[in-house]
């Protein structure tokens, strides 16, 4: 087998085809999983959050400019 093929073969093993990343850089990131971890967290809570904003808005301007009053459970 050629020096050549051996390279490939052995980039092929480190090499992640969904992500697009060889997986020898990812140690470069554990320092950084948690700062990682948190800003997936963050944003999922941000979109979350930008989802549930109408609600509150919606009761305001049902029950204060609409005139109804407030019904409870």
């Amino acid at each position: 087998m050629s020096e050549q093929r051996k390279r490939k073969k052995r980039s092929d093993v480190n090499y992640i085809p969904l992500i697009g990343i060889d997986a020898r850089y990812l140690r470069y990131l554990t320092p950084y999983v948690g700062l990682l971890v948190l800003s997936v967290i963050m944003i999922v809570l941000v979109a979350l959050l930008d989802i549930i904003a109408p609600w509150p808005v919606k009761y305001i301007i049902d029950n204060v400019i609409g005139g109804r009053p407030l019904t409870g459970p």
